[in-house]
């Protein structure tokens, strides 16, 4: 969850890494995310950044809103470059992808 004043430090390239995202099988074997079979679903998490003080969670540090639909938009973006699928996006903003 990025923090207010750390969105000027993001940039496309914090969200899109150089080579694509690998998972370690249960064989032990890496494997490209872009490989495997399934659904990918791109979820915005705000509450992920919160501060625990006492009991209660506090999210004054978080980015905006509007800064966080930015940034999840670009890395959906670049998601959709990279491995082009169907997408349908509600009005969350959450994103659901067919097949991969």
């Amino acid at each position: 969850c990025a923090r207010q004043g750390s969105a000027r430090r993001l940039s496309l390239s914090s969200v899109h890494p150089s080579e694509p995202a690998t998972v370690r099988l249960n064989s032990g074997k890496l494997s490209s995310l872009l490989e495997l079979p399934g659904s990918l679903l791109i979820v915005p998490q705000a509450t992920l950044g919160g501060k625990a003080k006492g009991r209660a969670v506090q999210y004054h540090t978080n980015i905006s809103k509007e800064d966080g639909l930015r940034l999840h938009s670009a890395f959906v973006s670049l998601r959709e470059q990279e491995a082009p699928r169907p997408a349908r996006q509600s009005d969350t903003g959450a994103t659901a992808t067919g097949r991969c």
